[in-house]
C-alpha cells in the first residue's frame, strides 16, 4: 500500500502517520508538507516515534496552491499511490474566506486522484451538524441535508461544503469514505493537545476565570482520544467499501458530563461567573459561555458543537462494522487532561 497523507504535521495527522507505520503492508507514505521540521516537532510534543522511518516521503507542497504545489515528479508519485487520507485542514477560524483555500480549494487535486480510481478517506468533523438555526434536541443525518440550515463558523461551513462536493462526486466515483471525528482529546498515552483546540480553550478559559457558575447544566462532552480516532481512520481505510459513499462517525459514545469535568477542575462556584466572562475574549469566551449557558439559550448560538447531540446509532454502527473498536475515557485520563491544561493556564 502506497498512501498519500495530507495534514501529517498536525495533531490528528501525526497520529495517523504513526498508526500507518504500524502496518507492515504500508510500503510508502507520501506526505505533502510545507514545513518538514513541523512533523518532527509534532512527534516530539505528542510522544510519538520520531519520523525517521524510511517509508516516509516528505514532499515540499502547499495544498492551497494548484496541484498542491507539488513538483511534477511528486505529482506523478501521488497518481501512482493506492490510497489517500485527506486530513489537512485549517482549524476553528470563524471566517469561511480564511479557511476556503485549504479546506475546499484543495479538493481540486483530490478530484484528480479520485478519478484514478483511488480509495479516499476524507476527514470531516461532527461540527457539520452544529448550526445557528438548529434548536432540536438531536440532529439526524436528514437534518444535515436541509440546505436552509447554516453551519456555525467558517471551519464548519467549509467542512459542510466539502462534504456536499464529495457527495456529488459519488455518482461517478464509488470509493469515497467520509469520517466525522468528534471532539478530539489527548491520546491515551500523552495528555497534550493543541492549545488552539476547543477543548484546550474551554479548560484554559475556566482556569483563567478561576471559578464556575453555581448551576451546572446537565450536558455532556464528547472526548475522543486522538490515537483512537487515528487508529479508527486507518481501519476504515482498509475496510471493504459497501456503498458509493459512506459516512462514519468517530466519537466516544461514553460522553463525559460537564459536572465530571468541573469536579476534576476543582474550581469554586461563584454567583459572579457571568460578569467575569468579560475577562475572556474571542473563541475562548464563546466556548466557555456556551458550555455553561447555552443549555438555557442565553446566548446567540445554540447549541455549540462541543455539547451537540447527534444520532450516532447508524453511523457508529457502520464504524463498528468496519472494525472500529469502542473507546472509553477513564476518570484517571480525564484528570491527566485537566492537569495538563491547568499547567498551560498558569
Amino acid at each position: 500500500m502506497k498512501i498519500i497523507l495530507t495534514g501529517s504535521t498536525g495533531f490528528l495527522g501525526s497520529h495517523i502517520l504513526a498508526e500507518l507505520l504500524h502496518d507492515p503492508e504500508v510500503t510508502e507514505v507520501l506526505c505533502p508538507v510545507r514545513d518538514a521540521g513541523r512533523l518532527e516537532r509534532a512527534c516530539s510534543l505528542y510522544r510519538l516515534p520520531p519520523p525517521t522511518d524510511p517509508r516516509i516521503r516528505l514532499m515540499p507542497a502547499d495544498i492551497c496552491r494548484p496541484d498542491w504545489g507539488l513538483s511534477a515528479d511528486d505529482q506523478l508519485r501521488c497518481l501512482r499511490a493506492t490510497h489517500c487520507i485527506h486530513g489537512a485542514a485549517k482549524m476553528h477560524a470563524l471566517s469561511l474566506q480564511a479557511v476556503y483555500p485549504t479546506n475546499i480549494g484543495s479538493l481540486e487535486f483530490l478530484t484528480q486522484l479520485i478519478q484514478r480510481p483511488m480509495p479516499v478517506v476524507f476527514v470531516s468533523s461532527l461540527i457539520v451538524f452544529a448550526g445557528t438555526s438548529w434548536n432540536g434536541d438531536t440532529c439526524y443525518e436528514t437534518d444535515w441535508c436541509d440546505d436552509e440550515r447554516v453551519a456555525y463558523g467558517g471551519y464548519a461551513q467549509s467542512k459542510l461544503e466539502a462534504e456536499k462536493r464529495l457527495q456529488r462526486m459519488a455518482s461517478q466515483y464509488i470509493h469515497i469514505k467520509i469520517v466525522r471525528p468528534g471532539l478530539l482529546s489527548g491520546s491515551r498515552i500523552c495528555p497534550r493537545f493543541p492549545k488552539e483546540s476547543l477543548w484546550a480553550r474551554f479548560t484554559h478559559g475556566c482556569f483563567t476565570l478561576g471559578c464556575v457558575p453555581p448551576d451546572i447544566p446537565a450536558v455532556s462532552m464528547d472526548m475522543s482520544p486522538v490515537d483512537w480516532v487515528a487508529k479508527s481512520i486507518v481501519c476504515i481505510l482498509r475496510a471493504p467499501r459497501l456503498h458509493s459513499i459512506q459516512n462514519f462517525h468517530l466519537a466516544n459514545e461514553h460522553s463525559v458530563s460537564l459536572r465530571e469535568i468541573v469536579d476534576a477542575m476543582q474550581l469554586p462556584s461563584s454567583e459572579g461567573f457571568a460578569k467575569r466572562l468579560s475577562l475572556l475574549s474571542g473563541v475562548e469566551k464563546l466556548v466557555v459561555s456556551q458550555a455553561f449557558m447555552g443549555a438555557t439559550k442565553q446566548s446567540k448560538y445554540y447549541p455549540l458543537h462541543l455539547f451537540l447531540s447527534t444520532d450516532l446509532r447508524y453511523n457508529m454502527a457502520q464504524s463498528y462494522a468496519a472494525g472500529v473498536e469502542p473507546v472509553h475515557v477513564p476518570s484517571e485520563l480525564l484528570n491527566r487532561y485537566i492537569s495538563e491544561h491547568k499547567n498551560y493556564a498558569s
